[in-house]
């Protein structure tokens, strides 16, 4: 098992980066064949999953993390992962199964189209659970490997399916659902797989871990569904007050918005893994704080200089008032990033009432700046309460840090990076030195 932050750190990013790709080459395909009706169509069924994920998730993802600290909780991986797949399994078929009741009894509450295919939708939901619930277990085991493979045969598979029907003109809402599904089956069966050949001892369920699991993840709950309500549920809210199309054009920007922040959501992933394992915790913190802070700050002038032939390649001409949605976001979503660099440092303190309290406050702040401005502003009105909404995450994230040390965070402000960019020295560099 590999717990150091470089390794896990290259097999996230290659997984994310591979996965990426493929997935803004099928987008940029199916932007095109459905228009922006069409793909808002698709972004409300997409946040309908999304949402009933969350609700009946139970965090497992948290949960997992959690568990990983092997000092706290002396179980074998085998336990851990034979209890996240059953977990997982229960967890996907309530979601599924609560969305079904939902589609069945407020029908008005959703479009013609995601009543008429509930059915994929449900499908779709609890692979994606499955798959996602694996891959995260693989990441906080130390085998990057088989969450990076797994990742990536989902986005070939996503992009072989979508490139096929493209070219025969066969591109509809139940084709983009179906072709999500057999590529997060396939990322799981991978995952699954390659888990399966790399730990040691039996697989099994256990009802104490899972037990432990289910609480741990009920901590995390609440701040799960408040984070989706204010960075995700405003889809909705602009496809009941302006329309599928205007919907279309929010989803397109909020989704490659999302896709840019690859390498910090990366480094955060890798982050929890080392968090969890070392004494160092707040230092390291602090430190992955000052590198994404500059750093992201200039990715976000670059993206927001060139946020239209960036938006051209990925809608095409459809999509031109996506832009301006885009450099909005974009900036939203590098605060979002920076406040999710803390969440592996409470996570593993058990600190859930932080992650639960500031996120019932952000997700009553973006419902508020939501139901202000979207009838009036439509699709820009939500990408600017997604800002004021992700500014305040950030602030309160650096209340946090001064609570648990009563250090100023704002060091993270002062560009010393001689200490930080050890972090991320290559293996490599340390042979040359050693020579």
């Amino acid at each position: 098992m590999h717990y150091g932050l470089r390794h896990n750190f290259f097999w996230i990013l290659v997984n994310r980066a591979g996965t990426l790709l493929a997935g803004l080459l099928a987008a940029a395909l199916l932007n095109r064949a459905l228009g922006a009706s069409g793909r808002g169509f698709l972004a409300e069924m997409q946040t309908w999953i999304g949402l009933f994920s969350v609700l009946l998730g139970i965090s497992l993802d948290t949960a997992i993390y959690h568990y990983a600290n092997r000092e706290r909780y002396p179980i074998g991986d085998g336990v851990r992962f034979g209890t996240t797949l059953v977990l997982s399994l229960v967890a996907g078929v309530a979601a599924s199964a609560g969305m079904a009741m939902f589609i069945w009894l407020r029908p008005e509450q959703v479009s013609e189209q995601a009543d008429a295919h509930a059915a994929l939708m449900g499908i779709l939901l609890i692979l994606s659970m499955m798959a996602s619930n694996v891959m995260v277990f693989a990441q906080a085991a130390g085998l990057s490997k088989a969450s990076a493979f797994g990742g990536l045969s989902n986005g070939l598979v996503y992009l072989l399916l979508i490139g096929h029907f493209f070219l025969a003109d066969r591109i509809d809402l139940g084709i983009a659902l179906g072709a999500a599904s057999a590529a997060q089956g396939t990322a799981f069966a991978v995952t699954a797989a390659l888990c399966f050949r790399s730990i040691e001892g039996p697989i099994e369920f256990d009802f104490g871990a899972a037990k432990g699991m289910l609480f741990a993840g009920l901590k995390q709950h609440v701040a799960t569904i408040s984070t989706f309500v204010y960075t995700k549920i405003n889809q909705l809210i602009v496809y009941k007050y302006a329309g599928a199309s205007e919907a279309g054009l929010y989803a397109a920007a909020l989704n490659l918005a999302f896709a840019t922040q690859i390498v910090f959501g990366s480094f955060q992933s890798a982050l929890y893994t080392r968090v969890a394992n070392a004494g160092d915790d707040y230092d390291i913190t602090i430190r992955s704080l000052r590198l994404i802070f500059y750093g992201g700050l200039l990715f976000v002038g670059v993206a927001m200089l060139f946020a239209g032939p960036i938006m051209m390649l990925y809608g095409g001409a459809d999509f031109t008032h996506s832009v301006n949605l885009f450099r909005v976001l974009v900036l939203a979503f590098w605060l979002l990033s920076l406040s999710s660099l803390v969440s592996p440092l409470y996570v593993k303190a058990g600190a859930f009432w932080f992650a639960s309290w500031s996120a019932v406050v952000l997700g009553s702040i973006s419902i508020a700046f939501n139901f202000v401005f979207v009838p009036q502003f439509k699709a820009s009105g939500a990408a600017a309460a997604t800002v004021v909404t992700t500014a305040s995450g950030f602030a309160m994230c650096l209340g946090f840090l001064y609570y648990l040390s009563k250090k100023s965070p704002l060091t993270i402000f002062k560009p010393d990076f001689s200490a930080d960019l050890f972090l991320l020295r290559s293996p490599l560099q340390k042979i040359l030195e050693k020579k």
